[in-house]
């Protein structure tokens, strides 16, 4: 029991850690196409 806890845990942590570095890759583009396009 105490294993399927375990790995669900790090299953979350996992996508929690893939979708802040998604969200930041996206943030990061947003803000590089503004800046371009204001220039």
């Amino acid at each position: 029991m105490d294993l399927i806890i375990l790995l669900l845990c790090k299953i979350h942590l996992y996508l929690n850690s893939k979708a802040l570095t998604i969200k930041l890759r996206v943030e990061n583009f947003f803000a590089f196409s503004i800046k371009n396009f204001i220039i």
